[in-house]
């Protein structure tokens, strides 16, 4: 890889403050309007942006940014995993300003379908907002890479591993642009 071929590029969240990373872009993927060959009308509440970059050095650097439009009451009754409290407490403004900085119209958001908190909401008002959450991975491998892209979920005392879609998109993507990026897990993939 050129030197001349390298750019800095800078992601931001609200916990880990600006990362740079400064690489070749090799692939990205959005599921705003859906996976990979749905191309939706119109976007989804929930989505994630992910982007893998190859470093000088050989590595890459796996960078995956979820994005929600969804609120929710302060006493919400919604869980995540391990049973998490969904988003952060904050008022109207600071969502409404936190869209704006994603380029989003605060009109956009979307008050939660299971504990319906209010959709005529004052600045000052409680609610929780679905921050945008930011994995870094650094990965010495496309295999690594690919590790960092699988999902584990666990449901009724079973765990399951696997590669979705958008992350299989990404991985073609990658070993397309860069051919020494990952012979041992493609056959994994499949």
């Amino acid at each position: 890889m050129a030197t001349d071929d390298l750019e800095t590029y800078r992601v931001w969240s609200r916990e880990r403050g600006t990362v740079e990373i400064t690489g070749c872009l090799i692939g990205e993927i959005s599921t705003r309007y859906g996976s990979p060959g749905q191309n939706r009308a119109t976007q989804r509440d929930r989505w994630t942006d992910s982007r893998v970059f190859k470093l000088e050095r050989g590595t890459y650097v796996v960078v995956k940014e979820a994005y929600s439009l969804v609120y929710h009451r302060v006493g919400t009754w919604c869980r995540i995993h391990h049973d998490a409290l969904p988003g952060d407490e904050c008022t109207a403004a600071v969502m409404d300003t936190e869209l704006k900085r994603l380029h989003i119209d605060p009109m956009d958001a979307v008050p939660c379908p299971k504990c319906y908190p209010s959709d005529d909401l004052a600045g000052t008002d409680k609610i929780r907002f679905e921050f945008v959450r930011l994995w870094v991975d650094q990965c010495e491998t496309g295999a690594q890479v690919r590790d960092a892209l699988q999902i584990t979920r666990e449901r009724e005392g079973r765990t399951t591993t696997f590669v979705p879609v958008p992350a299989r998109a990404l991985i073609e993507q990658c070993v397309r642009a860069d051919p020494a990026f990952l012979a041992e897990a493609v056959v994994k993939i499949s």
